[in-house]
């Protein structure tokens, strides 16, 4: 199931990236491998492979252009990357038991980087009105108070 939404292309800052960041983030957001609190490998030469013409550089670049810009964030220790509009362009916040999994998602994610830039984000969602169906729940008000905003 892919979470890519196509508001994406009326985003000015997506719209301002060059077009290997931008196909970074398409890779991204459309991956199998991306899990459901948009957290990913972070592995260059893979993820070129995906695509003709690339190689780990070109990845590499487009990562430090879409870190640059505050699409993604890497931990290059850890091998992984989050996406910091996951959780503000995808459905899985407002859908409660897809949200349940996400939380413990990001809580296994090795990354204490990722892992609180993910955290962050959901913080900020949690402000949203109306309030979102997937941060309602028991589970979600725990996962809130027991992992802090930074």
């Amino acid at each position: 199931m892919t979470y890519m939404p196509s508001s994406l292309w009326l985003n000015q800052k997506f719209r301002a990236l060059t077009m290997p960041a931008q196909h970074l983030l398409l890779h991204a957001y459309t991956s199998p491998l991306t899990n459901q609190a948009g957290v990913l490998d972070w592995r260059p030469a893979r993820i070129a492979a995906h695509t003709t013409g690339l190689d780990a550089k070109d990845i590499e670049h487009a990562g430090a252009e879409l870190q640059s810009t505050g699409w993604l964030i890497v931990d290059e220790e850890t091998e992984e990357a989050g996406i910091l509009s996951w959780f503000c362009t995808t459905i899985v916040i407002k859908q409660p038991m897809v949200m349940q999994n996400a939380l413990k998602l990001v809580e296994e994610t090795a990354s204490t980087k990722v892992r609180q830039a993910l955290i962050n984000q959901i913080h900020e969602m949690d402000q949203v009105e109306p309030p979102l169906n997937g941060l309602q729940t028991e589970h979600a008000r725990e996962f809130l108070a027991m992992y802090p905003e930074k």
